[in-house]
């Protein structure tokens, strides 16, 4: 009976240690539930030449409200608001080239500018026409990079995009007179939002969406590229 009672009591005492370092323990916190409640502010830097002026006076204006626009449209569906930080403008930005993206793939790409520093995003907005960078007039529309690396090309009227998702840079060549977006707020939105979702990782498709590289369709997202959105939500760029 007495060995007994030293065996519960010492059964008592291993349960009660374990208790302890059971309570004391460090627990692993539940992730936060992602979702659209929880807001995330973008900080959004633009860089844009002074030869925009040439190609629609009040670009600038334009550029602002549209920014506007599109970040109510991210609130309502992902809860990303975009705030512009800084607008820098300069007689030419700095282009997208392959070894400029590569570098930014690998993570030696550092942002020169301290302006921009504390920039999540950074918009380039170019007077230059698309021809006039990319190799030929045939080469319109959406430049889009998988990892920083040619995913493909193509074809369409509205203004070349060149996007680099891992460093969170997006370039627009604006001066084309007749595709130009400046003529057009809907365009502009549309441009904006579209590359945006690009930053975010979202995909082309043919399904009615924002996502669509075709002429201006409504301002809303395809399921499938509202999953990938909201997943990346709170993505870092380089």
């Amino acid at each position: 009976m007495k060995r007994l009672k030293t065996v519960f009591a010492a059964m008592a005492i291993v349960l009660i240690s374990l208790l302890i370092i059971i309570s004391y323990a460090p627990r692993n916190k539940a992730s936060p539930k992602i979702d659209k409640n929880t807001v995330r502010v973008i900080k959004v830097g633009v860089v844009a030449e002074n030869g925009l002026k040439k190609v629609d006076a009040e670009w600038e204006q334009k550029f602002r409200k549209s920014l506007k626009e599109v970040s109510k449209i991210y609130l309502k569906e992902f809860g990303i608001k975009l705030e512009l930080t800084i607008l820098i403008k300069t007689e030419k930005v700095p282009l997208p080239t392959l070894g400029y993206l590569l570098r930014a793939w690998l993570g030696l790409k550092k942002e020169k500018d301290e302006k921009l520093k504390n920039c999540d995003i950074v918009f380039y907005v170019s007077s230059l026409r698309c021809f006039q960078y990319l190799p030929s007039p045939n080469f319109l529309g959406d430049f889009y990079y998988e990892s920083d690396l040619q995913y493909y090309i193509e074809q369409d009227l509205s203004t070349t995009a060149v996007v680099s998702k891992s460093s969170g840079k997006a370039w627009f060549f604006c001066g084309d007179p007749i595709t130009a977006p400046f003529k057009n707020s809907g365009c502009l939105n549309y441009l904006i939002g579209h590359e945006l979702g690009h930053l975010f990782g979202a995909k082309h498709t043919e399904k009615i969406s924002i996502m669509q590289n075709h002429w201006y369709p409504p301002l809303t997202f395809d399921s499938e590229n509202k999953k990938i959105i909201l997943k990346n939500k709170f993505k870092k760029f380089n």
